[in-house]
């Protein structure tokens, strides 16, 4: 019988939806930049690391429709002490963050970090009941409200805010 096949096509698009021919780098502005580092699982529990991922990928979605800052996803390929690199006067901010899983309930734990002394300026947690028939719901609300609190922590009003 026939073959099915899976043809997949990568568009980047600026923030205006425009596509971005190969030519044009997007540039950063000289907003606030925060490169979310992977959310860490903290239980070993398949369901939690894919959970942390799937807040991971939530959380840079809802960064990244913001107006006046600039989201950075690091490079996987490159080793945790890379991506948290930064250089001599480096105003950027690291997003940290780590998921536990104990029965129903789940913990969300994260930071920012300045990339250049490592001082935390912001932490929180939210925890949350886990319901398995919703857990794009979950991902959402929690992202959300990461993104939020940073957006508030930021200096960014919330009329510039696209939440």
């Amino acid at each position: 019988m026939g073959r099915g096949f899976t043809c997949a096509a990568i568009l980047l698009l600026d923030v205006s939806g425009r596509l971005i021919q190969n030519s044009e780098a997007p540039t950063l502005s000289a907003a606030p930049t925060v490169t979310v580092m992977p959310f860490e699982d903290l239980t070993g529990q398949s369901h939690a690391a894919r959970l942390a991922k799937s807040v991971t990928y939530e959380v840079i979605l809802q960064l990244a429709k913001q107006h006046g800052m600039n989201v950075i996803v690091p490079d996987v390929s490159d080793d945790e002490e890379t991506q948290a690199s930064s250089g001599p006067g480096d105003q950027g901010y690291l997003l940290q963050g780590s998921v536990r899983i104990g029965g129903n309930s789940m913990r969300l734990l994260v930071r920012l970090v300045t990339r250049e002394t490592r001082a935390i300026v912001w932490s929180d947690s939210y925890d949350a009941s886990i319901d398995a028939s919703k857990p794009i719901d979950l991902e959402t609300q929690l992202a959300q409200k990461v993104a939020s609190a940073i957006v508030q922590f930021g200096g960014i009003s919330r009329k510039e805010a696209r939440l």
